[in-house]
């Protein structure tokens, strides 16, 4: 699992980074993906920056949102594209 951050720098450029891969053993859920990337968004303590995710799994989608909703101010109507 891959997880890039896309932002405008303090120079207004566009910048792109890989923030974390993991490897995700055994079956994948929506529920233990959240996990890990709110591990991976309060390592780079950037909670407070999210905008939108953009996530490749369709079925765990809603999922992977509502749980992250618990960990961070995001409102999912808005932030899932």
């Amino acid at each position: 699992m891959a997880i890039y951050a896309y932002f405008i720098s303090e120079e207004y450029k566009h910048k792109h980074c890989l923030l974390g891969f993991r490897k995700v053993n055994g079956a994948k859920s929506g529920q233990l993906i959240a996990e890990i990337t709110a591990n991976i968004i309060n390592n780079y303590e950037i909670g407070q920056n999210l905008g939108a995710f953009i996530i490749d799994n369709a079925t765990d989608n809603n999922t992977i949102l509502k749980e992250l909703v618990t960990w961070f101010n995001i409102n999912v109507g808005y932030s899932r594209l």
